[in-house]
């Protein structure tokens, strides 16, 4: 019998190959044959009976009433990309910010970060609502008539309106800063990211560029964000999932009462495929407008 001969690079291709198997696997059986079945339960009516149910093929009738029938649905989903897409910039910026600052040595940098991963460890749906101060969560789960007022700015909202500034300028001012919290909430995880990426730009690029005389503005426009732009594009795409399928998504509360409350699958089926298609082509025109500006550096 022959033997095998397994050169140095099949071998680390195998050991790559064994390593994401279990990433496979579970696309396979938790997101593509789910995600098939609610392709095919969108083009169809769905009729529960006893120990089982009976798929009856009635075409894109769910679809003409998701985009003519329903007066929410299109509106739900609009402002749920339009949120997404100004929240993600928000994080972004806000994430290279606090990970640049944390990269810095001071008295206290391992409090600091430890603050900042927080978010990380308390992932809860309810703890974020009564920390941020949402009146229903705070009743139902402390019994009590008074909600935290963390970050409100009502306050602000009335000295603003004082000074003379237009209904639409306070909005959008008071809006940017009652989601301060919310921001800095979500953004740990990319925050440590771009912190272990901060951390791998070789020291060798600085020591040069401040010979040539290089000020620390040009040397982070040109040296550390060239070097974790694929690290920004790794958590920009990661912030817009997060942000898609975030508990407080009202198209996502949408699907999910369709489906629990009115047991209307078929819908709620319709509504999912849309917003899967609308989240794929998101992340595509992200990776369309920004591979050429990703820079890889190569050994």
């Amino acid at each position: 019998m022959k033997r095998i001969k397994w050169t140095y690079e099949k071998k680390k291709r195998m050991i790559g190959y064994l390593f994401i198997l279990p990433w496979l696997l579970g696309s396979l059986f938790f997101f593509i044959i789910p995600l098939i079945q609610s392709v095919i339960y969108s083009i169809c009516e769905l009729e529960l009976q006893t120990g089982r149910m009976i798929v009856k093929y009635m075409g894109f009738d769910n679809y003409h009433r998701l985009f003519r029938v329903d007066p929410d649905a299109v509106k739900l989903l609009y402002d749920s990309l339009g949120k997404i897409i100004v929240q993600t910039v928000y994080i972004t910026i806000l994430s290279v910010f606090v990970a640049v600052i944390l990269k810095q040595k001071f008295f206290g940098r391992l409090f600091a970060r430890a603050v900042f991963f927080l978010p990380v460890v308390v992932t809860s749906g309810i703890v974020i609502s009564i920390i941020s101060g949402d009146p229903s969560t705070t009743q139902l789960m402390l019994g009590g008539e008074k909600s935290s007022m963390l970050v409100k700015s009502f306050e602000l909202t009335n000295l603003l309106y004082e000074i003379g500034f237009t209904q639409e300028i306070t909005l959008f001012l008071t809006g940017m800063i009652d989601r301060v919290f919310n921001i800095t909430w979500v953004s740990g995880v990319q925050i440590l990211i771009l912190l272990a990426g901060l951390q791998t730009v070789p020291g060798h690029l600085y020591e040069a560029s401040k010979i040539d005389g290089a000020t620390p503005w040009e040397s982070f426009w040109f040296i550390t964000f060239p070097m974790i732009s694929p690290i920004l594009l790794l958590t920009t795409v990661y912030s817009i999932i997060d942000g898609l399928s975030d508990y407080s998504n009202q198209y996502q509360a949408k699907i999910i009462q369709f489906a629990n409350q009115y047991m209307n699958y078929s819908y709620s089926s319709a509504l999912s495929t849309v917003y899967f298609i609308c989240v794929i082509t998101l992340i595509g025109l992200v990776f369309l407008f920004t591979r050429k500006r990703v820079f890889y550096m190569v050994d």
